[in-house]
């Protein structure tokens, strides 16, 4: 019974530590107000493959023409868990 016990807490733990979450990069913010800010995000962790939603509606990792703002980015794995951020293009 010990012996089980032992590998039931080790399935959660690597469980647990491979959850999705989301990392976002800034490349360039807008000029003087116009559609040029550029944005990307990659999901770690989950179940690849990963797909993107913007708020914007961009299905991509990467967003470019962006103007000032904040955008919301919804990363769901291939076991529909979700995971969201968000990028402040100034």
């Amino acid at each position: 019974m010990k012996r089980a016990l032992f590998s039931l807490l080790l399935i959660v733990s690597y469980a647990a530590a491979h959850a999705l979450t989301v990392e976002t990069l800034i490349f360039s913010h807008s000029y003087c107000g116009r559609q040029s800010g550029h944005a990307s995000c990659y999901g770690v962790g989950g179940t690849p493959p990963y797909t993107y939603a913007w708020s914007n509606g961009v299905d991509q990792p990467g967003n470019a023409g962006l103007y000032p703002g904040i955008y919301t980015i919804t990363v769901t794995d291939a076991v529909l868990d979700q995971a969201t951020a968000q990028v402040e293009i100034l």
